[in-house]
């Protein structure tokens, strides 16, 4: 069910729609006077997951202490895990 409601004494205003609600304007806050921006989900996640293939597949080359003594390898450290979906909202979306 579609429903528009003004509740004017409690400061309250709900929309609610069997399919979606479109909000449209040159700009949307969605706190009074809001200064962080929003980041296009999709894109942070790509970016996310190109930092920790980097992170996963970088090598040191071999290193020497003084300049002449080898140094022992760092212990094996598990991979860092990928970036995933579930950080997306499946409710809102911008762009």
């Amino acid at each position: 069910s579609n429903i528009m409601t003004f509740e004017v004494q409690s400061g309250k205003i709900k929309i609610q729609a069997n399919i979606k609600v479109v909000v449209e304007a040159p700009l949307i806050e969605l706190v009074e006077n809001s200064t962080h921006p929003l980041v296009f989900g999709d894109n942070l996640l790509q970016y996310l997951n190109q930092i920790v293939q980097t992170f996963n597949t970088h090598m040191h080359p071999g290193e020497l202490a003084a300049g002449v003594i080898p140094v022992t390898p760092m212990t094996p450290v598990p991979p860092m895990p990928p970036a995933t979906p579930s950080l997306l909202s499946n409710k809102v979306t911008t762009g």
